[in-house]
């Protein structure tokens, strides 16, 4: 159902794109509605104090337990996310994430016992499509910068709510530092391990994105083992980058799906 009140917003400037594209963002967010990870409800606005034009921004939904309550209908209570390694909710439940995740770095993903592990954990269509997104329209600032990424689970499961299963999925935000003919290097995250520290335990490192197309079931397999997204895209890239396209020739709208 469309969600008509918002307990909390964030007003942006723009971002990283405040003095060139302003709309970036916002733009991509549009783009990647239908995709299997959270986006952000963005209105424009000229902003004015006490009578003085004070430039052009961005009212959005901000991510959070209040944003995912309204459009998983999950209670707040029962939520726990981590925005780059922050986390916010359950303490075991965070720390379960970190605990997988160095399982996972070095998970040998030819077993079929360790990727249905990773399945249960996390929600591999959600990844994929996150993957897909930032890939496209090659954010700088995620998939190499190691950042902005963020993920929330239900810390007890509800059959009757399929996204209360207990998996983590993704939220795409802050993508401004993107869609720029001089970011290119996000081939890197294909074609070479990244740099992992113990403050970048994300899925966004080649460490576990490389070891999953081991796994003769992982739907990006063949994607992930050539040299470029280019050369050999899958159904799921060439079908997001299609929507993408059709996307950016129909007419905006208002409405945030719930």
């Amino acid at each position: 159902s469309r969600i008509t009140e918002y307990d909390k917003v964030t007003l942006r400037n723009g971002g990283d794109g405040y003095d060139a594209v302003r709309f970036r963002d916002d733009l991509n967010a549009y783009l990647a509605d239908g995709l299997q990870i959270g986006t952000q409800a963005k209105y424009d606005y000229v902003a004015f104090i006490d009578g003085e034009f004070w430039g052009y921004y961005s009212m959005q939904e901000k991510l959070g337990d209040d944003y995912l309550a309204s459009h998983y209908h999950i209670p707040k209570k029962n939520i726990t996310t981590i925005k780059n390694t922050l986390g916010e909710g359950d303490a075991a439940v965070y720390q379960s994430y970190f605990d997988f995740y160095d399982w996972a770095k070095g998970a040998d993903f030819t077993d079929a016992g360790n990727y249905s592990r990773f399945c249960e954990m996390i929600d591999v269509q959600s990844m994929i499509d996150w993957i897909a997104a930032e890939s496209i329209i090659c954010n700088w600032d995620s998939l190499i910068h190691v950042n902005n990424t963020m993920i929330w689970r239900a810390n007890k499961t509800d059959a009757s709510n399929p996204y209360a299963d207990g998996r983590w999925r993704f939220l795409l935000y802050d993508t401004e530092y993107s869609t720029h003919p001089q970011i290119t290097a996000i081939s890197a995250i294909w074609t070479a391990p990244a740099n992992q520290t113990a403050s970048a335990r994300c899925f966004t490192g080649c460490l576990i994105m490389h070891r999953l197309p081991n796994s003769s079931v992982y739907p990006m397999r063949r994607h992930c083992r050539s040299t470029s997204p280019r050369n050999a895209p899958t159904r799921r890239l060439t079908g997001i980058w299609n929507g993408f396209r059709r996307c950016i020739l129909r007419p905006p709208t208002a409405s945030a799906s719930g």
